[in-house]
C-alpha cells in the first residue's frame, strides 16, 4: 500500500512542478504584454469598467491578475510576498461577471484569456497541494522521510527523502500562498527545477 501512496504522491508533486513551470513562462509573457501595451490601453477606463469581452474582465480584476502574477514570480524566485487572498483573485478571473461591448484591444483580450488560463492551472494546483500534504501526513510518508537517509531512494517511488521533503515543502508553502497565509521564503524555482528530471 505505501508503494502506491508514495508512487501517487510522486506523481502529484511532479505535476504540480510542471504546471508551476507552465505557469512561470505564461507569467513572464503576460506580464511583458501588459506593461508594454494593455497597461495603456485600459488607462483611460474606471476600476469597475469592463475591459475584455471574452473573459469578461474589469480593468481591477485585470490589474488584481497582474499583481496575482507579480507575487507568483516573487514565490517561485524566493523574494519576500505580499499577502493576499489570491485565491478569490483566481476566482474572479476565472468567473468574470462583465463583458465590454467591444474588445478593447486585442492585446488586451490576449491578456485577458491569458490571465484566465492560468488561474485555472491555479486553483487546480491549489487543490492538488492540498490532496498532496494530506496524503504526506495521514500516511506518514513523512515519518518514513524523516527516518531515512535524504538520498536515499523512498521505497515505492523514483525519488529520494530529500527532494520528496522539498516538494511537500513546496506544496504546503504554494497552498499558503494562494490562500492568504504567510508563507516561508524559498527558491520553489529550484524545487520545481529539480522536480523535472
Amino acid at each position: 500500500m505505501a508503494n502506491l501512496i508514495t508512487g501517487t504522491l510522486e506523481n502529484l508533486a511532479r505535476q504540480m512542478s510542471n504546471s508551476l513551470l507552465y505557469a512561470k513562462a505564461e507569467s513572464d509573457d503576460i506580464l511583458k504584454i501588459y506593461f508594454q501595451k494593455v497597461q495603456t490601453d485600459i488607462a483611460g477606463y474606471d476600476a469597475t469598467s469592463a475591459v475584455t469581452v471574452a473573459t469578461r474582465l474589469t480593468k481591477q480584476e485585470m490589474e488584481n491578475g497582474v499583481t496575482f502574477l507579480q507575487q507568483l514570480d516573487k514565490f517561485l524566485d524566493g523574494t519576500a510576498t505580499t499577502q493576499g487572498d489570491y485565491y478569490a483573485t483566481c476566482i474572479n478571473l476565472c468567473n468574470g461577471k462583465t463583458a465590454a461591448e467591444a474588445a478593447v484591444s486585442p492585446a488586451t483580450e490576449a491578456v485577458g484569456t491569458d490571465l484566465k488560463a492560468v488561474a485555472t492551472t491555479m486553483l487546480d494546483l491549489y487543490q492538488k497541494s492540498k490532496v498532496i500534504q494530506d496524503m504526506y501526513e495521514d500516511n506518514e510518508i513523512d515519518t518514513i522521510v524523516d527516518n531515512i537517509s535524504a538520498e536515499r531512494v523512498i521505497p515505492g517511488s523514483s525519488v529520494t527523502a530529500a527532494l520528496m521533503s522539498s516538494g511537500v515543502t513546496m506544496a504546503r508553502q504554494y497552498a499558503n500562498f494562494l490562500g492568504d497565509s504567510s508563507v516561508s521564503t524559498a527558491n520553489y524555482m529550484s524545487t520545481v527545477t529539480n522536480w523535472q528530471v
